[in-house]
């Protein structure tokens, strides 16, 4: 059944560099969008992964079975979202991840030409500014538990918001305790006020 995904009992590291939320080069070697994802579908398919079994929902109502291979598109998309994790924050993750739902509806409607399509690329392409870096990824034996097994084992970027909230971290302290002293009536509004504002003018 499937043409590109074997099975391969040797794992296999990858280093995906993006900038600005696009896939660049593999192993620091840069590539053409088109010859990227060529290479990625050869690399990822030698060791099974990208394979989707699914059941899917046609416009029309009725549902049927749909079998894919997309060795390449999965290995780009956990490259991007473990970067992400580094260079976004948690309500903007929240929203894009809401709005690539109404993308792919769009798209599979073949309403690509839609004025909220331009617009949720507008938006995706301002949040993106900033997912800039390399992820190390590595690949092995396709599928477990249905979700394919290609594991993070580093992930860089000089826009990392990780700095920026250990930093926050210490600055307000012992924010936590104050917080939870707040919450169990020990500690008074106007103290929890007091202490945030004198943090903040550390």
């Amino acid at each position: 059944m499937y043409l590109w995904c074997s099975s391969n009992f040797i794992f296999r590291y990858l280093e995906i560099g993006i900038e600005s939320g696009l896939p660049v080069s593999i192993n620091g070697r840069k590539l053409s969008p088109a010859s990227l994802l060529s290479e990625l579908n050869k690399v990822g398919g030698k060791h099974g992964i990208g394979r989707i079994d699914m059941v899917e929902n046609r416009l029309v109502g009725m549902k049927s079975r749909g079998v894919y291979e997309t060795p390449g598109g999965t290995i780009l998309w956990a490259a991007a979202r473990e970067l992400e994790s580094l260079t976004l924050d948690r309500e903007t993750i929240q929203m894009k991840d809401l709005l690539a739902l109404k993308y792919a509806e769009l798209v599979y409607a073949g309403r690509w030409f839609d004025p909220l399509r331009y617009a949720m690329d507008a938006f995706m392409e301002r949040i993106t500014e900033t997912t800039t870096g390399s992820v190390t990824l590595k690949l092995y034996k396709g599928l477990h538990r249905g979700k394919a097994r290609i594991a993070c084992t580093g992930r860089t970027s000089l826009l990392s918001r990780l700095e920026q909230s250990t930093t926050r971290q210490m600055l307000l302290g012992s924010f936590v305790s104050m917080d939870f002293l707040l919450g169990c009536g020990q500690c008074s509004r106007r103290a929890y006020d007091v202490f945030i504002s004198s943090a903040g003018r550390k």
